[in-house]
């Protein structure tokens, strides 16, 4: 796993998805490494949650929102600050989407910032990185 840097292994139709796509590009003759964000969903009456990346690499989770009201995310980290993994439950799309690209580009953010609801979330990235 390129995103990762180690060996997995995802059971998801997501992942399959993207294989399929990928080793069709791979026999018309495209050379690219194979480069899939691991995400996991559910959708279960008033509950909707997406996770992607992996935690395993992480040091430190920040959370945002109110985790008893069940309208929350959670951040986790590397020892550099950047994203590794991110889970957002019944937050806003804005969020939602920052966390997918941020764990795609491990981005670098400010925890203080990220944890603070009263600073919007764009506000968190580090600038330059």
């Amino acid at each position: 796993d390129v995103v990762s840097g180690r060996r997995r292994r995802l059971e998801h139709w997501d992942n399959a998805v993207s294989q399929g796509a990928y080793a069709g590009r791979a026999l018309a003759g495209q050379r690219e490494a194979y480069r899939h964000l691991p995400y996991f969903f559910s959708d279960e009456f008033d509950l909707s949650w997406e996770f992607w990346g992996d935690k395993q690499q992480a040091g430190r989770v920040v959370h945002r929102g109110a985790i008893d009201g069940g309208r929350f995310s959670a951040w986790w980290l590397d020892g550099d600050g950047r994203v590794v993994a991110a889970f957002v439950m019944n937050r806003p799309d804005a969020e939602r989407d920052l966390a997918q690209q941020w764990t795609r580009e491990r981005a670098k953010v400010d925890p203080e910032v990220l944890g603070n609801e009263a600073k919007g979330i764009d506000q968190a990235a580090v600038k330059g990185e």
